[in-house]
C-alpha cells in the first residue's frame, strides 16, 4: 500500500524513543512510499522525503549507487528482530526494481527497459503482475496506455 496510495508521514515519536528514521520498519515504509512516488500529496515537506530526494540527487539517479545507499541505511537501522533486516532488504530491492521498471516505461527507453528486465529476471517476473498505482494498473497496462 505504501507504494500505491498517498502516504502521510508522521515523524514525531514519543520522547525517549528512537527517532522515526532510526527505526528499520519506519525507514522501510517511507522509502517504499518514496520509491512509489506517494509522498508528494501529504508528505513532500517531511524531513524523510526531503532527505531521500537529496540522496537521489547525490547519486545522480544511478540506481546501483542508490541501492548501495539503501543497503547502508538498512544496515544502520534498529530492528527488534535481526531477521527483519534481510526481509527489508528484499522488500526495498523489489520496490527499487519496480520504480526502475515504471520509469523505464514512462520514458519509453528501450535501453533502460532492457537493463531492468535483465538485471534480476526472478525479481522482475514477480513484479510484472503487481499493481503500480491506486488504479491497480500493472506495468503492462502502463506500457499499453502510453503506446510503448
Amino acid at each position: 500500500l505504501y507504494s500505491m496510495l498517498p502516504v502521510l508521514v508522521c515523524e514525531h515519536v514519543t520522547p525517549g524513543f528512537r527517532s522515526y528514521l532510526e527505526s528499520g520498519w519506519c525507514f522501510t515504509e517511507v522509502a517504499t512510499a518514496w520509491l512509489g512516488r506517494q509522498l508528494t500529496k501529504y508528505s513532500s515537506t517531511c524531513g524523510a522525503a526531503q532527505w531521500l530526494q537529496e540522496k537521489t540527487h547525490q547519486t545522480k539517479n544511478d540506481w546501483t549507487e542508490f541501492a548501495k545507499f539503501l543497503d547502508e541505511q538498512v544496515r544502520e537501522k534498529h530492528f527488534l528482530r535481526e531477521d527483519d533486516r534481510a526481509e527489508v532488504r528484499n522488500i526495498l530491492g523489489g520496490f527499487l526494481t519496480k520504480n526502475r521498471l515504471v520509469r523505464a516505461l514512462q520514458s519509453k527507453s528501450r535501453d533502460d527497459l532492457a537493463d531492468v528486465l535483465t538485471s534480476d529476471v526472478f525479481k522482475v517476473s514477480n513484479l510484472l503482475d503487481q499493481a503500480i498505482d491506486s488504479s491497480l494498473n500493472t506495468p503492462l497496462h502502463l506500457a499499453v496506455a502510453i503506446n510503448f
